[in-house]
């Protein structure tokens, strides 16, 4: 199975997600990222779970064009950030 970094992503579009580990889609037995939304939102409720095929999630897209990852690291999980923004997401759940 793939390792990723457990932490506090940033999408290329500003939204910050927690990657939360790897699963395995029972149906085609591709590697999944699940991940956590650390806001609130009117269309998919609050801090809803997410999944995004491993590949897609550490791939690049174009904006404005240049190449940038689609996912950022932003705090690792054993970072202090991490623990913080945490905390803050909990505040509003």
């Amino acid at each position: 199975m793939p390792h990723i970094a457990l932490g506090i992503y940033r999408h290329y579009k500003g939204g910050e997600y927690e990657v939360v580990g790897i699963a395995k889609n029972s149906e085609t037995m591709k590697d999944m990222v699940v991940y956590r939304a650390l806001y609130d939102s009117p269309k998919f409720g609050s801090h809803a779970l997410w999944i995004r095929p491993f590949d897609d999630f550490l791939s690049t897209v174009e904006v404005n064009g240049r190449s940038v990852p689609r996912f950022n690291l932003f705090a690792n999980r054993f970072d202090k950030t991490h623990a913080y923004l945490l905390r803050v997401a909990d505040v509003y759940r």
